[in-house]
């Protein structure tokens, strides 16, 4: 049997038993194990590129391949910036907690000074609503300029602080992966 599970719910798909108490689903890795091809495909999980061998793994064991990666973008709102006197939105770990602990200290400041987009929320609601983050195909047909954001009313003046979103290959050899989808089909069937 072959499912997909959410990743944020892996642990789920781990934990399932059947009727007689044996788990229905095993790992990516243990279902390989030392096998270099399948159906004639070869295996390609050590040729991840790294970010993905090391986010996918729970207790070291591939769980399953992943299927794709996306640019987080960390979400400011320049007014409050710049009432803390924070003149640009911070990058590193250690700027975003100095600057949540200025904004904090502002008069008028929200309970919560610091928040995220968390699986697409943030930027679903401006599409929902015909509004664009960024120009020039979202940052792939050319550098984005932010075109909307500050000026758009629906989006509060709210701005995205992070280098342009770019789609990330989940693979080296075939970003897409589609030269070995004919084999998965069979593997799978």
């Amino acid at each position: 049997m072959v499912a997909e599970y959410h990743f944020s719910i892996g642990q789920a798909a781990r934990d399932l038993v059947g009727p007689d108490g044996t788990p229905v689903f095993t790992s990516l890795q243990q279902a390989i194990g030392d096998r270099q091809e399948i159906l004639g495909e070869p295996v390609v999980i050590d040729d991840l590129l790294p970010a993905f061998r090391e986010y996918y793994p729970c207790d070291g064991d591939l769980t399953s391949m992943p299927s794709g990666g996306a640019t987080s973008l960390l979400l400011a709102d320049k007014g409050m910036l710049r009432a803390a006197g924070v003149p640009e939105p911070p990058q590193p770990w250690a700027e975003v907690d100095s600057v949540r602990e200025q904004t904090a200290g502002c008069r008028n400041a929200p309970a919560y000074p610091i928040t995220w987009a968390n699986h697409g929320i943030f930027q679903q609601a401006p599409a929902a609503q015909g509004g664009l983050l960024v120009d020039n195909g979202y940052g792939r047909s050319g550098r984005h300029r932010l075109p909307g954001l500050g000026r758009d009313a629906r989006l509060g003046g709210v701005v995205a602080a992070a280098a342009r979103p770019r789609p990330l290959p989940v693979h080296r050899q075939d970003p897409r992966l589609g030269r070995h989808l004919p084999g998965l089909r069979r593997a799978t069937s």
